[in-house]
């Protein structure tokens, strides 16, 4: 096992991670954009149930708070699932390609920090998931640079802390949209450098 699998395998390893980036550059609070961005998505849509796919410890539970009525998860980590489960017993072992949950049994499916760590091959099948299970999909993740170098520093950096598949550019991001018959219903990053990426996306069939 790389350390990077042992790293999603192990919540004190995942979160000595966390609190490693966040220190570093401030991770949480740009990530989540000061949880607004989040917090806005949950009323704006009238989200009352959410699934996390790739939940990993419950972190996005518990850093959020978010006033809902219904909450579960699912990761492929059996050792991440059994932390989570000290929150509630809403978490079970699964993966986000084949959600065991469903037609539209969410209103909001999140995938946060977890496409780019899905096999190529399976990323659109993942997405095709998330709006099957649910209304809509929150994606919270990176966003790649198009300039050769900035782009090469990203990935470096990336490799080494994250050992993700594909770090994509907006450009690739829409492209996987229209690959998995997605609709953009909004999308921001943070500035003045992309780096953190969040989405909302729905079926574009419906």
């Amino acid at each position: 096992m790389s350390l990077q699998e042992r790293i999603f395998d192990t919540p004190s390893l995942y979160r000595m991670k966390i609190v490693l980036l966040s220190r570093v550059g401030k991770y949480a609070k740009r990530y989540f954009k000061k949880t607004w961005d989040v917090q806005d998505i949950v009323l704006r849509f009238n989200v009352r149930s959410i699934v996390d796919l790739g939940c990993g410890r419950g972190d996005l539970q518990t850093n959020l708070g978010l006033d809902v009525e219904k909450f579960y998860g699912i990761d492929p980590s059996f050792e991440m699932v059994k932390h989570a489960s000290n929150l509630t017993k809403s978490f079970v072992v699964g993966r986000a390609e084949n959600a065991p949950f469903r037609d539209n049994s969410f209103d909001l499916s999140v995938l946060s920090s977890v496409v780019h760590h899905i096999p190529i091959g399976k990323v659109v099948y993942a997405i095709e998931e998330s709006l099957r299970v649910s209304s809509y999909t929150l994606i919270l993740d990176n966003i790649n640079s198009n300039k050769g170098f900035v782009r090469l520093i990203k990935n470096i950096w990336w490799k080494c802390l994250d050992g993700g598949t594909k770090y994509r550019t907006l450009t690739e991001w829409h492209e996987l949209y229209e690959q998995s018959g997605a609709k953009v219903l909004y999308e921001n990053y943070s500035k003045p450098f992309r780096h953190f990426y969040i989405a909302v996306i729905k079926n574009g069939n419906r």
